[in-house]
């Protein structure tokens, strides 16, 4: 009869810490679905997808990100500020 009601016990234990260990792999995944969606957004939303873009808005884009234009873009760069003014 102890026997028994200590088997009772360590079973109930066992069980219990399953459903904790499950619990935590639900709140774990539906952890990592919210991050990768927020990510998600935050590409999207850093992209400009959605937006019309022209070219002096992806060279300013350029510009702010990587705080320096190569210099084999710096014709073409002069090219699109001519025609700006140019009003082309």
């Amino acid at each position: 009869m102890k026997i028994e009601m200590e088997l009772n016990e360590i079973t109930r234990t066992h069980d219990l810490m399953c459903q904790v260990g499950h619990n935590r792999q639900i709140i774990w995944k539906r952890n990592f679905i919210f991050f990768l969606t927020g990510l998600f957004f935050l590409v999207l939303g850093s992209c400009g997808i959605g937006e019309k873009s022209y070219p002096e808005q992806v060279f300013e884009r350029v510009a702010l990100n990587g705080n320096k234009i190569p210099n084999g873009f710096k014709r073409h760069f002069n090219e699109i500020r001519a025609q700006l003014k140019a009003g082309v």
